[in-house]
């Protein structure tokens, strides 16, 4: 009976630690999509800028 009560311990264990683990994927994935879209983001900003430079040249 107790070998079955240390087994049950350790499954619980085991689970535990796969839900950890699996939240902090989550969250660690959700940072680098974050930052990706932040370097996406100011990309398109420079882009902007650059064509609204374009635009001030030309109405010179």
């Amino acid at each position: 009976m107790d070998g079955g009560f240390r087994f049950a311990d350790s499954l619980y264990q085991i689970v535990v630690f796969l839900i950890f683990f699996a939240i902090i994927m989550l969250i660690v994935g959700i940072v680098r999509s974050q930052s990706r879209r932040q370097k996406q983001l100011d990309t398109i900003v420079k882009r902007l800028d650059a064509i609204s430079e374009k635009i001030d040249r030309m109405k010179e």
